[in-house]
């Protein structure tokens, strides 16, 4: 149910950002780029939540430094076919503005916390979930000696 419940309100978002962006702009390019980008955005706030959904104060966001680099390196990836022309030609993007970075920022966040709401009003109402394995799972990196 998490699952579910956690690509309706992304997918949501993105398709929200992208109407909203298409009738304000006309921009074809643009709203598939920020729709994109909030998609992108949103997974990486996923990442972190999910390491931190069950032990709240208990691990750093920070403290796991392979995936601080895997998320580096996606976000560097999403900037490529956001700013570098031959990746905008492929992928149909177009570069954003700081003001619509800060657009994608908000509808991460936003999308987290309302995630975090449905989650509680879930919890409320539904028996508790069997793991399936489809759930958020903390792993910890490997130690290399």
């Amino acid at each position: 149910m998490k699952i579910i419940s956690r690509g309706i309100i992304l997918g949501s978002a993105a398709l929200a950002l992208y109407v909203w962006k298409l009738f304000a702009t006309g921009n074809l390019m643009l709203a598939r780029t920020l729709a994109v980008a909030q998609v992108a955005v949103s997974q990486f706030v996923h990442i972190f939540d999910c390491r931190i959904e069950d032990r709240t104060g208990k691990v750093s966001l920070f403290s796991n430094r392979t995936l601080l680099g895997a998320v580096t390196l996606s976000m560097g990836m999403v900037a490529a076919i956001i700013y570098l022309p031959a990746l905008q030609g492929t992928f149909g993007t177009t570069g954003l503005s700081l003001s619509d970075w800060l657009i994608v920022a908000g509808a991460s966040a936003g999308t987290a916390f309302i995630d975090v709401g449905a989650r509680k009003i879930m919890q409320k109402f539904l028996p508790p979930e069997e793991d399936d394995g489809s759930s958020c799972k903390i792993v910890e990196p490997l130690s290399v000696t």
